[in-house]
This record gives C-alpha cells, sequence and structure tokens, in this order.
C-alpha cells in the first residue's frame, strides 16, 4: 500500500513538472543574422562638410539588412515579432516598453513559425543614439591638437567605426489567451560614419551633393559628357616670401544636364578634397580656387586637375615658386642706406683737398729758390 502510494505521488510530480515545462517553453527558436551582404550600403552614415566643419548628413535614415526567423511550441502561434536597434529588456514572461527603433518582421501572420526572413531596418538618424557629424567633428579637433592641419585631414574620407546592437524578439501563446511567453536573440554590428571630403575654405568651397534622382521610369536621358577642361597656375611664376600659396584656376564644360566630379593633385602627391559641379545644362563651369602651400621654392613642379566622373580626365600646369628672404637689418638691400649715412660731400670732398696742395708745393718751392739766389748775386 504504502508502494502504491508513492508511486502515485512520483507520476503526479512527473506530470506536474511535465505540464510546468510545456507552459514554459512556449516559445520553440528564435535567431537573428545579418543580411546577404549584396546591400552594400548598410551600415553607412555620410556627412558631408559645410564651411570647413561637418555639419551635414546625406540621408535622414541609416539603412541595415538583417534576417530573422522564429518559431512557436505545441498550439502557440507567434503573435508578434519584431528586430529592433539595441538591447531590449526582455525574459520569459515579459517584455518592457522602450524607446528603440523597431522594425516588424513581414509574414508572421499569426503562424507557428516565421522562416529565415529579409529585415529591412531603415532607423532614422534621431535613433541612433549618437551624433555622427559631431563624431566627425570631433575627429577632425582631435587631429588638429596632434598637429595635423585642417587642410591635411580634411582632403580626404575620414572612415570612423561605431560598435551597435540589434535585438530580434518574439512573442508565444494561444490565440485568445494572455499569458504569452517571450523569446529573444542579439547580434553586434558595425556602423562605418564616413565624413566625407571637403574644402577647408568658406567662399570657395563647393560642397559634396547627394547623388541626382534617377529618372523617372520609361524615360530617357542622354549621359553627361565632360567636352572641355583647363587648368593653370595663376601666376605661372610666384615672387613671394614663404610660406606661399600657389593659387590655381580651372574650368569644366559638359555636353548636358549631369554631375560631375573632380579633385587637384599636387607636387607632393596630396590632393585636395573630391568637390562636385552640378550643370543642370550643357555649359562651362569654375573649378573654383585651389590652393597649395609650400615652405620652399619650387622649380616647375607640376600641379593636376583630375575629372573622376562622369568619366576621367586630366589637365598638367607647370608653376614656380621663388620664395624671397624678408628684408632685415644687415641685409644686403640695407648697404647703400648704410654707406649714405654720413653728411653729403664730405667723403668725396676729403680726396680733392689732399691732391691739390701736393701738386702745388713744388711750383711754389722752385719760384721762391730762383727769386732768392738772383737776390743774393745782386
Amino acid at each position: 500500500m504504502n508502494t502504491l502510494i508513492k508511486q502515485a505521488y512520483l507520476l503526479g510530480g512527473l506530470l506536474a513538472c511535465s505540464g510546468m515545462a510545456l507552459a514554459i517553453d512556449k516559445v520553440d527558436y528564435v535567431d537573428l543574422a545579418k543580411g546577404d551582404g549584396i546591400n552594400i550600403m548598410d551600415g553607412k552614415i555620410f556627412i558631408n562638410p559645410i564651411n570647413g566643419n561637418y555639419g551635414q548628413a546625406t540621408s535622414s535614415t541609416m539603412s541595415y539588412h538583417l534576417r530573422a526567423k522564429a518559431g512557436c511550441k505545441g498550439q502557440n502561434v507567434i503573435k508578434n515579432f519584431f528586430v529592433s536597434l539595441g538591447s531590449e529588456n526582455v525574459n520569459k514572461y515579459a517584455l518592457e516598453a522602450s524607446n528603440n527603433y523597431r522594425q516588424t518582421v513581414p509574414g508572421q501572420a499569426y503562424s507557428e513559425s516565421v522562416p529565415w526572413t529579409e529585415v529591412a531596418m531603415k532607423v532614422p538618424l534621431t535613433k541612433l543614439g549618437f551624433n555622427p557629424a559631431a563624431m566627425c567633428q570631433a575627429n577632425l579637433n582631435q587631429k588638429i591638437s596632434q598637429g595635423a592641419s585642417k587642410q591635411q585631414v580634411m582632403a580626404q574620407d575620414q572612415v570612423l567605426s561605431k560598435g551597435v546592437w540589434f535585438t530580434t524578439v518574439a512573442q508565444c501563446g494561444r490565440i485568445g489567451k494572455s499569458n504569452d511567453q517571450y523569446g529573444s536573440k542579439y547580434i553586434g554590428a558595425e556602423l562605418k560614419i564616413i565624413c566625407k571630403a571637403g574644402s577647408t575654405a568658406g567662399v570657395n568651397n563647393i560642397q559634396v551633393q547627394t547623388p541626382d534622382p534617377k529618372p523617372g521610369q520609361g524615360s530617357f536621358q542622354a549621359p553627361i559628357k565632360v567636352n572641355y577642361a583647363s587648368f593653370r597656375a595663376t601666376p605661372k611664376v610666384l615672387n613671394t616670401t614663404c610660406p606661399a600659396r600657389a593659387k590655381f584656376t580651372g574650368k569644366i564644360g559638359v555636353t548636358g544636364p549631369g554631375t560631375v566630379k573632380y579633385r587637384v593633385k599636387f607636387p607632393d602627391n596630396t590632393y585636395s578634397s573630391i568637390r562636385t559641379l552640378k550643370f543642370d545644362k550643357a555649359g562651362t563651369r569654375s573649378i573654383g580656387t585651389p590652393e597649395y602651400q609650400t615652405n620652399h621654392s619650387l622649380v616647375n613642379e607640376t600641379a593636376v586637375l583630375e575629372v573622376l566622373e562622369p568619366q576621367e580626365k586630366k589637365v598638367f600646369t607647370q608653376f614656380t615658386v621663388n620664395c624671397i628672404a624678408a628684408q632685415g637689418p644687415g641685409s644686403i638691400q640695407l648697404q647703400p642706406g648704410q654707406n649714405a649715412a654720413p653728411g653729403t660731400g664730405k667723403v668725396k670732398a676729403a680726396p680733392s683737398v689732399k691732391v691739390e696742395p701736393i701738386k702745388a708745393k713744388p711750383v711754389r718751392r722752385v719760384e721762391s729758390d730762383d727769386t732768392e739766389e738772383e737776390a743774393s748775386r745782386r
């Protein structure tokens, strides 16, 4: 009898444990992974320079493509399934509300499972939790404090990295019931903030523009072509004190509306920022006034205007910089002024005074001797 009671208690405990397990494990699986890799613009934020500083993003959103899947156990179905940027406070029994950007996984429709499904995240920059433009500006200020010039830093794109989390959450339960359960999975990802190259000058700065919108379906637009380009140093020979700034001018002409990208290559293999000219119609536009600073003389050096898009084209110009030393005390230029310091005519008059008495004395002595001899004879 005692043995039967013990067996009954044991069986009841096993059933109870089994029932509890079924109640807790309503979520079978939840998984999250990166997309298939064809979206090359994923996780990239571009910041354009404005008047020598960083301050404007090319887009108000950041895109990222992921894949998510989930499944429920027993008679439970997926009631909610989403991916968010950031971490979520979730356990098996509750999901806390958050201010994260969330994107619903498509195709759930109260099904028992959702296979691998692409989730296109279009995260507003205001939901990132940081300011990409401020990161670019901070990077610029840091490099300047380390000894680099603003022109050197902004001559090429600066790429910064930021780590983020993506979390997917699935909610499983029976239709009409409220005791749902949750499962979650998170992965780390990298965001790249590209601080675009730009001019350090505010007046002649040509801003990097966002790509032109594609023509409407069925419309036709002839591709833009560069049919003219000129480039020269102004002046070709620069005589000045150093450090000196050699200046250049040029023009680019096109056959129709569109965008042209170009830059200038200087003698020490440094480059200006990549600049953009936007044409509303066929015509010619100035490239502005690129400048190159040198601390020493240059003889017949070469600078190159490089047109990068829509097709490559190069124009060369030669220039010379003659560094002239600044005048100062003791320099050769001051010698005439120092020789003239005594009064006018004093130095030149002295030799003439000495010469005349020397020539006159012998004549006077001869005449005087003859006169004395004649007097004695008499």
